[in-house]
C-alpha cells in the first residue's frame, strides 16, 4: 500500500465503487448516516472492502472525530512496533496462485511465520491485528479469503468471506 493512499477511502454500494474520499469526508458521511458500521469501505479502489466497523478510523468517525494519527505518523508507528512484545496469530488464507507471492511477502514482513498447512500459518508479530489485516487485504483478489486470529487478545479479523459468513462469524464472537 502506498503511503499517499492511506488517507483515501472508497465505498462499495450496490456493486459500485465510490471515491476516493478523505477522512474528513468520511467523517461527514458517518455523521450523516450515509456510512454505517456494516457499509463496505476500503483504502483501495478495486479490492479489500470490509465492513466499516473493522477499521479503527470508523470508531473515531462514529464519535464525531477524525482519527488521531496522520499517514506519516502511522508509517512511523508501524516501523517502531518492534519495541512492542510480539503476539501470536493464526492466519488462514485461501489465496489464488496469482496473489500468493505478494501475500507471502506481505505476511513475512510482519515477523516470524511458520506454514502449518496449505492455507494456514502461525505468525508471531509485534504488529496489531488491524495493521496486519490492513496490509494483507490489498494484495487479495476478489476470490481470495483471509481470516486472522489474534491468539493473545482473543480478537478476529477477516476479509472477503462474504456478507453471510461474516455475519455468522460476528454472531459467534459477539
Amino acid at each position: 500500500m502506498e503511503l499517499g493512499t492511506i488517507n483515501n477511502w472508497y465505498i462499495f454500494v450496490n456493486e459500485q465503487v465510490y471515491g476516493p474520499f478523505t477522512s474528513d469526508v468520511m467523517l461527514g458521511f458517518v455523521t450523516e448516516g450515509r456510512v454505517i458500521s456494516n457499509s463496505f469501505i476500503s483504502r483501495q479502489a478495486t479490492k479489500g472492502f470490509l465492513p466499516a466497523s473493522h477499521y479503527e478510523d470508523y470508531e473515531a468517525w462514529s464519535k464525531g472525530q477524525l482519527p488521531k494519527t496522520k499517514p506519516n505518523q502511522q508509517a512511523a508507528a508501524r516501523r517502531q512496533t518492534h519495541t512492542k512484545k510480539a503476539t501470536p496469530f493464526i492466519i488462514m488464507g485461501e489465496i489464488s496462485s496469482s496473489s500468493m507471492v505478494d501475500f507471502l511477502q506481505a505476511l513475512q514482513s510482519f515477523g516470524n511465520v511458520q506454514r502449518i498447512g496449505d492455507a494456514l500459518w502461525a505468525l508471531n508479530s509485534a504488529y496489531s491485528l488491524e495493521q496486519i489485516r490492513s496490509e494483507l487485504t490489498p494484495v487479495l483478489s476478489k476470490r481470495d479469503r483471509l481470516f486472522i486470529q489474534d491468539c493473545k487478545n482473543d480478537k478476529q479479523g477477516w476479509a472477503n468471506l462474504g456478507a453471510d459468513l461474516e455475519g455468522r462469524l460476528q454472531n459467534i464472537w459477539n
